[in-house]
């Protein structure tokens, strides 16, 4: 099916679970939604990439259990061959390890194999909408790794300090690349906004949004939320909000 063909209000919603158990439940589970359209179901990571592509799905369901490839290099291979499509990680265990890498490879929300049918739910329509769903327990994991990093480069800045000679340009401070405007813009992406609640907070146009939007990801070179949240967060641009 051709993307201008489908119906952009539906959830289109690719299954990708090895455990045929599992996959069925989750199929049991929100195949009768009405705003939610099961375009098809993945075993392994290739096949995840070759649907994504061809089934134009909005939200991938991935189990960090995919292997062949992992669910780490299967959100790098979506951000290049199916950027319209967005992960929703599920795992057996949230430990640090796998809460770090979904935030570095690009998915847009994870939770646990536990969480329930309305956790699930909300998750992809918040996904589906441009937001991003990490639990409570993988965001402090998130906010503790980048303090932790924060707080050794400032200590080994401490410990070996840079001579600075008068006449050459200070260093440059956390988001000072960036316009106040597009401050604003990456601090409201951060906690979740989309670019139409953006626009409406900041009384600017959609349009407009989108632009600040474009001219952030050539400067920083940062194309995912996730990205820009992990950046809000190491520069001091803001705090995750509930």
């Amino acid at each position: 099916m051709n993307a201008a063909d489908q119906n952009t209000d539906s959830i289109r919603v690719l299954i990708a679970v090895p455990e045929q158990i599992l996959r069925r439940g989750l199929l049991d589970c929100i195949d009768n939604l009405p705003e939610v359209e099961i375009v098809g179901t993945a075993s392994t990571g290739k096949l995840v990439i070759e649907r994504s592509v061809t089934l134009c799905p909005s939200v991938v369901v991935l189990s960090t259990n995919i292997k062949e490839p992992t669910f780490e290099q299967v959100c790098l291979q979506l951000r290049c061959h199916a950027p319209d499509s967005s992960a929703l990680l599920l795992t057996l265990e949230e430990r640090r390890e796998i809460v770090l890498a979904a935030a570095r490879c690009g998915a847009r929300g994870l939770l646990g194999l536990s969480a329930s049918k309305e956790d699930i739910v909300t998750a992809m329509r918040r996904i589906h909408s441009g937001q991003i769903r990490f639990t409570e327990e993988a965001l402090l994991e998130i906010i503790d790794d980048y303090m932790h990093a924060r707080s050794e480069a400032q200590s080994s800045q401490q410990a070996h300090p840079v001579s600075h000679h008068p006449s050459a340009p200070l260093a440059e401070t956390p988001g000072c690349r960036l316009s106040k405007r597009e401050r604003q813009v990456v601090a409201l992406v951060a906690v979740g906004l989309t670019s139409r609640s953006i626009a409406e907070e900041l009384n600017i146009s959609i349009r407009t949004v989108e632009a600040h939007r474009a001219r952030i990801s050539d400067k920083l070179g940062i194309r995912t939320v996730v990205g820009l949240t992990q950046y809000a967060l190491k520069t001091g641009i803001t705090t995750l909000m509930p």
